[in-house]
């Protein structure tokens, strides 16, 4: 695993407990948007809220 990866699995786990998505969804989210941590909180809200999860 190179040090993207592992940094990327980070940013995935700490959105996913953050936000309360779910791992993949996190690393789904991680791997489209990037890393920037505003507008993966703003996503991982919007796909809660949609996902009947709330």
């Amino acid at each position: 695993m190179t040090i993207v990866e592992l940094a990327f699995d980070l940013l995935a786990k700490k959105l996913a407990a953050r936000t309360g998505i779910s791992s993949e969804e996190a690393s789904d989210l991680v791997a489209t948007m990037g890393a920037d941590w505003s507008s993966l909180v703003r996503a991982a809200r919007v796909m809660k809220k949609y996902s009947g999860v709330a």
